[in-house]
């Protein structure tokens, strides 16, 4: 699928956008807007390709631009009208600082962790860029960069707490900003909602219809986030929909 459109929340109304150069019917592909570009990394095809490819639609122009970043996408976020893009390869993870006037790439020096990495994901939270790291067994930790050519600084949540423990891969792990805070989806049927300032998080327990929406979409809206996993699901022999809006827990819990 090559085609998209556009949707105007005032009149309600879709009108069409020249078709991307780059199939997009792809699961589990990220997108984010630097500027007045609509960056699209990642995802996957029947024949699994396409994984390096970064397309990127011009609001303005109504045009399709590609380039391809080494090794596979897997997340973006963007900063002051550039765009960052989180790969995966053999060695480790990777960042390409993508500029999308131009598609010019700037590699981005990696924490030494990252070498161990097969997974993650990554937003941006003020001027921060943060990004979370897995590796084959446990996740490797959230990582902050306050500029392109700063180092990353390692945040430890709550590190005196009993509960907390590094999760295990292969969850459908996204992050997600609200407000101050940032949100994650992990694969036990809980929400994170983390303060990276204050090195804080707090747990909300889902419900086994909310877990539906432990999916690869991840967005906030407002003061809550939504949540997708792009299909039906099954739970305990009950048949939910794939996506919930879900708001913050007190603050006591």
């Amino acid at each position: 699928m090559t085609t998209a459109a556009a949707f105007d929340p005032t009149t309600r109304t879709w009108r069409q956008l020249t078709s991307s150069p780059v199939g997009l019917g792809r699961v589990d592909a990220q997108a984010a807007v630097a500027g007045d570009d609509i960056v699209v990394v990642g995802g996957t095809t029947p024949d699994s390709s396409n994984g390096s490819v970064v397309a990127v639609y011009s609001i303005t122009g109504d045009r399709w631009m590609e380039t391809s970043v080494p090794g596979r996408a897997i997340d973006v976020a963007s900063r002051g009208g550039l765009a960052y893009v989180l790969t995966i390869a053999e060695d480790g993870a990777g960042l390409s600082m993508v500029d999308p006037t131009t598609l010019e790439l700037e590699p981005i020096t990696m924490p030494e962790a990252a070498e161990q990495a097969t997974g993650g994901a990554i937003v941006t939270l003020g001027s921060q860029l943060v990004m979370w790291l897995d590796g084959p067994e446990n996740s490797i930790g959230l990582f902050t960069n306050d500029a392109s050519d700063d180092p990353w600084r390692l945040v430890a949540i709550d590190p005196g707490a009993a509960d907390w423990q590094p999760q295990q891969t292969g969850f459908a792990r996204r992050l997600a900003v609200v407000g101050s805070q940032l949100v994650t989806l992990d694969g036990d049927g809980q929400l994170r909602w983390i303060d990276p300032v204050a090195a804080t998080e707090q747990r909300q327990i889902l419900s086994s219809e909310q877990r539906c929406a432990l999916g690869n979409t991840i967005v906030s809206i407002d003061d809550a986030i939504f949540a997708w996993n792009g299909s039906l699901c099954d739970i305990d022999g009950e048949t939910f929909t794939g996506g919930y809006i879900l708001h913050p827990p007190p603050t006591d819990v």
